[in-house]
């Protein structure tokens, strides 16, 4: 009967071993170069693509309102993910995270998907035909010709917002 293990089933052991903490060691390493190269680059980014998408989802809109410190907008316009028709509600909202930013996201009815990092707050208001601005109600209205999008965000340590006129119509 035998006892222990061999020498070749140690060194097996030993290598397998080794290989495995390479790999975490690896994908350890390779994750935060990527979360440091996102924070780099994310904020020179991200207000054109949110602009694009916020425009693209104003154009499909049935009606616009905020509420509770988010955008909403119903539109019964298909979707990738959804390619049933009916209504569907999209969400922009800035969710808090535990290191102090906050994350500026697009939630479509189920799903949700980050548009920047580091955000405080998301804001619309109307612009009438003179471009003065109004604020939307807190309850569904129509969808107009014309908003301005405001986002406070933070950039390597000073507080910024971006501000950009949407033509939609």
């Amino acid at each position: 009967m035998r006892r222990g293990l061999t020498l070749i089933e140690l060194l097996a052991a030993m290598a397998l071993s080794a290989l495995l903490l390479s790999a975490v060691i690896g994908i350890t390493k390779g994750v935060s170069q990527q979360a440091t190269a996102v924070e780099e680059k994310d904020l020179l980014v991200w207000p054109s693509q949110t602009v694009a998408i916020l425009r693209r989802d104003l154009l499909s809109a049935d009606s616009v309102w905020n509420s509770r410190n988010a955008i909403w907008l119903k539109t019964d316009a298909p979707s990738y993910h959804s390619p049933s028709m009916g209504a569907r509600y999209i969400r922009y909202d800035v969710k808090k995270s535990e290191h102090g930013g906050g994350i500026l996201r697009r939630v479509d009815s189920t799903t949700g998907a980050p548009l920047a990092i580091n955000v405080n707050n998301i804001r619309i208001e109307r612009l009438d035909a003179s471009g003065v601005p109004q604020p939307f109600p807190p309850s569904p209205g129509p969808v107009p010709d014309q908003v301005r999008l405001w986002v406070e965000y933070i950039e390597r340590g000073s507080f910024n917002v971006f501000i950009r006129d949407i033509v939609i119509r």
